[in-house]
């Protein structure tokens, strides 16, 4: 049997005492900070001197409340530089093909977009053109879709106007994009049923950075027969769940 390893208990009520002053909207007072973090403000304001001698908490001089010091900045700056956002989007893929019998793949934003860089196949796996190195087309692939919902920078709209180019050139019927964005703001998912490859319906959620940004996007996909393709349906609950948690890892939205 294992023995519970001592520590410094002054530490550990120290840490309460930030992630209360952590979790507030802003700068808070003494009062807010000691009932948030369970104790009296007498107690609470030692701690938040002596973190404040160790530049973790900063007071405002003129209303008194406390808030995040320049050393708390630099701490979470640094851990969010060192989360290595490939391997929580792959626990989130396996996560997901853990809870749900489904094939899924997961796929980052690379130079030339949405490139698969996962891929695992469900009980019963569907013959797909699908490996690891695609690259998915925005508008008519869920995983491209989440991007163009999630993602504004100016190498979306330059890919997204060869896409539309090029449909146009092969007189392909227009895509309304700005519905497309609608829809999976509305849902927190894209999804396509025979867009991209006939019979084949899929929902794709994205991975977000601190910055709102997808940095990645998790894809499930499967026959029209036996894919879950609901709004609310199992699979697509299941994929929020997975994606919030993996975009929790890298960051809250800022």
């Amino acid at each position: 049997m294992s023995k519970t390893q001592q520590g410094i208990q002054s530490v550990e009520i120290g840490m309460r005492v930030l992630r209360a002053l952590a979790a507030m909207p802003g700068e808070a007072s003494l009062k807010s900070i000691a009932a948030a973090s369970g104790m009296a403000a007498s107690t609470a304001h030692r701690y938040l001197v002596s973190l404040g001698r160790s530049g973790l908490v900063e007071q405002d001089p003129v209303s008194g409340h406390y808030g995040l010091g320049i050393a708390a900045l630099e701490i979470g700056l640094t851990a969010l530089g060192r989360i290595d956002a490939v391997k929580v989007g792959t626990a989130a893929l396996t996560q997901l093909r853990s809870d749900v019998d489904v094939n899924a793949l997961l796929a980052v934003w690379g130079t030339h977009g949405a490139t698969i860089i996962r891929f695992v196949e469900a009980s019963q796996p569907v013959t797909v053109s699908v490996r690891v190195g695609s690259v998915m087309p925005l508008l008519v692939s869920a995983t491209g879709r989440a991007f163009l919902a999630w993602r504004s920078d100016a190498q979306v709209k330059k890919l997204l106007a060869a896409e539309q180019a090029q449909r146009a050139k092969q007189k392909l019927p227009a895509i309304d994009i700005e519905a497309i964005r609608r829809e999976a703001r509305k849902h927190g998912l894209a999804r396509v049923e025979g867009h991209l490859m006939a019979g084949i319906s899929g929902l794709a959620a994205p991975i977000l950075a601190h910055d709102g940004n997808a940095v990645m996007v998790l894809t499930a996909f499967g026959t029209h027969a036996v894919f879950d393709a609901r709004w609310n349906g199992t699979v697509a609950q299941t994929l929020r769940r997975v994606t919030a948690d993996a975009s929790r890892r890298l960051g809250p939205p800022g």
